[in-house]
């Protein structure tokens, strides 16, 4: 049996009530735990979106270059990044060697093609690590070859310079790695 003291009264209603200050204490107690629940539904909500925008934009793998060149992790971390595509190649090579467009369309099919061939070869479990480094180092030096035949004298040199000063890049990584130290901006 219900009592006559309660009466039921529509939420909308509840609302007007308590904003226009007609409403009895025990009303206003019921407002405002629905007020609190509804202001935790909402900031509960408000995270989850924040997390989920979080969560997919470093979900990503993209660096600050659109994958075109990332920061190294050392490690573990070199073996796992994703190399770039062979769009982020050609735009690199003719921003920095200047290539025409008849360039371009040459460069792409032996980019693709180094690609193609390091991923079968990274994917081959079963070739030993100098086996594997050598053929690396091969389809590194043919690829490098066909790539400097497409190009004019003056775009030679600068391809030239670039290949010995990631020699040497790798050359000094390598002796901070045998000397066990992360010195130079890898280890900072």
């Amino acid at each position: 049996m219900r009592s006559s003291s309660v009466r039921q009264v529509p939420f909308g209603a509840c609302i007007t009530d308590w904003l226009t200050g007609k409403a009895k204490p025990k009303l206003r107690r019921n407002v405002n735990s629905y007020m609190k629940a509804f202001r935790f539904v909402l900031l509960m909500a408000a995270l989850g979106v924040t997390l989920a925008a979080f969560a997919q934009s470093t979900g990503t793998g993209q660096g600050p270059y659109g994958g075109e060149r990332r920061g190294r992790t050392g490690g573990q971390g070199d073996r796992n990044r994703q190399p770039p595509s062979v769009d982020d190649q050609v735009k690199r090579f003719t921003r920095r060697l200047n290539l025409n467009a008849e360039q371009q369309q040459k460069l792409r099919p032996i980019l693709q093609d180094r690609m193609d061939q390091v991923q079968k070869l990274r994917d081959d479990s079963g070739m030993s690590r100098q086996e594997r480094r050598a053929k690396f180092i091969e389809i590194q030096q043919s690829a490098s070859q066909k790539i400097r035949d497409l190009l004019n004298d003056e775009q030679k040199k600068k391809f030239d310079e670039d290949q010995q000063k990631q020699r040497e890049r790798i050359q000094q990584r390598l002796q901070q790695r045998r000397s066990g130290g992360d010195a130079g901006p890898r280890g900072m």
